[in-house]
């Protein structure tokens, strides 16, 4: 498996099914997205990694990006699912 799948996987793993939100209920967290599938829910998008192997380490960095669907009016239903995800990154 390539690294950026890996990552993906893992990232998936770490946030789990769903995120909490601020009605209450959970935002699910997806991979495959049907059109019927209602709002809140969260996506994880492309990774980009830059390789920083030399000769004695190996490893990446990695930069990749967190969607927040949401119909709620305003930024506050999205913001309180990314403070969320950003404590499950921090463990």
């Amino acid at each position: 498996m390539n690294a950026e799948l890996e990552l993906h996987a893992a990232i998936l793993d770490k946030l789990g099914a769903s995120i909490p939100n601020i009605f209450g209920n959970d935002a699910p967290v997806l991979d495959n997205v049907t059109q019927d599938q209602k709002a809140p829910y969260i996506t994880v998008g492309d990774a980009l990694l830059n390789d920083f192997s030399a000769d004695v380490t190996t490893g990446f960095n990695a930069l990749f990006t967190i969607n927040v669907w949401s119909d709620y009016l305003g930024q506050a239903e999205r913001k309180y699912c990314l403070l969320s995800t950003s404590d499950d990154a921090d463990e």
